[in-house]
C-alpha cells in the first residue's frame, strides 16, 4: 500500500450513466501502476486522475514493509461502509490486535492475519503477550453484563475476507469478576458482523 491513500482505493466510475463516460486514470495498487478507466461524470472516489502523468505523479511505489514506517501507523478502517476482519499493530499495547477495515481506504499498518502483522511487526512486539493474541474480552463494558460476547482466548489467524464469528452465552462468575476489574468508559461503538464491537479507552 502507498502513503498516499487515495492511490489505495478500488477504482470507482461513479454513479452517474447519462452524461457520457470520459476516460480517466486510477492507480492499481496490486500492480503498481496507472490504469485507465471509464467515468461517469459524478460521485466516485479521489483515485481518479485526469492524465497518466498526474497519476504516476501523485502515486509513486514506495514499498511499505520497512516495519519503522508501517507499524507506527494508527489504526485506520478507512472510509468504505464494509466490516471486513484484519489485524493491525498497535504501538501502545505493543501487540498485534484484531481490528476491521471498512473494504477501502485505511493505511499500510493493515494486515490479514495475526501471522502476517508479526511477520512485519514482531520486532516491536512485547514478548510477554506477543504469544497470546487479543481477546474480545477486553473490549466488553460492564453494560453488557447480561450479553457476553467473547472469542477464544488464543485466537486463531485468519487468512482473506472472513468475518468474526462471535457467539452469544450467559456470563459465568468468572466473566462478572472479570467486567467488574475492567474501565467502563468506551471510545467508539462499530457494528461488528451483527455484534456490538466496543473498544474501551
Amino acid at each position: 500500500m502507498l502513503e498516499n491513500v487515495r492511490c489505495n482505493q478500488y477504482p470507482n466510475r461513479g454513479t452517474c450513466e447519462d452524461r457520457g463516460f470520459t476516460t480517466k486514470w486510477y492507480y492499481d495498487r496490486y500492480a503498481h501502476r496507472c490504469r485507465e478507466f471509464h467515468y461517469g461524470g459524478c460521485e466516485g472516489n479521489d483515485n481518479r486522475f485526469d492524465s497518466f502523468e498526474e497519476c504516476s505523479q501523485a502515486c509513486r511505489y514506495q514499498s511499505l514493509d520497512d516495519p519503522s514506517r508501517r507499524c507506527i501507523l494508527p489504526h485506520d478502517p478507512g472510509t468504505c461502509d464494509g466490516n471486513f476482519e484484519r489485524w493491525h499493530f498497535d504501538m501502545r499495547i505493543r501487540q498485534c490486535v484484531c481490528s476491521w477495515w471498512s473494504g477501502c481506504g485505511g493505511n499500510a499498518n493493515m494486515f490479514y492475519s495475526y501471522a502476517h502483522c508479526m511477520s512485519i511487526c514482531g520486532i516491536y512486539a512485547d514478548n510477554r503477550t506477543s504469544e497470546t493474541k487479543m481477546s474480545f474480552r477486553r473490549f466488553i463494558p460492564e453494560s453488557k453484563s447480561n450479553q457476553i460476547y467473547r472469542l477464544s482466548e488464543t485466537m486463531p489467524a485468519r487468512q482473506g475476507r472472513q468475518y468474526i464469528n462471535l457467539f452469544a452465552r450467559s456470563p459465568s462468575e468468572n466473566d462478572r469478576e472479570y467486567q467488574r476489574k475492567q474501565p467502563t468508559k468506551v471510545r467508539y461503538l462499530h457494528i461488528f458482523s451483527d455484534v456490538n464491537f466496543i473498544e474501551k479507552l
